[in-house]
C-alpha cells in the first residue's frame, strides 16, 4: 500500500470566515443568503455562493464585476453589489 505524498489542497470555498490571502472578496448578501456566481458577467449561472463566504479575488470588469476562485481551480464572476473587495 503506498500513502499519497501530498495532502488535497483544502478549496477557498472551506473557509468562509477564516482569512485569506488579499485581494478577496466577501460575499455581502443578507436579503438572499447568497450570491449566483456565472461564467461570464451576467451569463451563465455556474454555482451559488453564501453570505458572509471570503473567496479570492481574481479580476475585476470595467462595469463592476469580480471574478472569483470559487473552488480550487474554477472561477467565475459575481456582481459587485453583492461583495466587499479588500485589497
Amino acid at each position: 500500500n503506498t500513502k499519497p505524498t501530498t495532502s488535497p489542497k483544502p478549496t477557498p470555498k472551506a473557509s468562509p470566515t477564516g482569512d485569506i490571502a488579499r485581494p478577496y472578496v466577501q460575499i455581502n448578501s443578507p436579503d438572499t443568503g447568497w450570491v449566483r456566481v456565472r461564467a461570464t458577467p451576467g451569463g451563465t449561472e455556474l454555482t451559488k455562493v453564501d453570505h458572509g463566504q471570503k473567496f479570492p479575488l481574481k479580476d475585476t470588469s470595467s462595469d463592476g464585476w469580480y471574478e472569483i476562485e470559487y473552488e480550487a481551480g474554477k472561477t467565475g464572476w459575481i456582481s459587485g453589489k453583492y461583495a466587499e473587495k479588500f485589497e
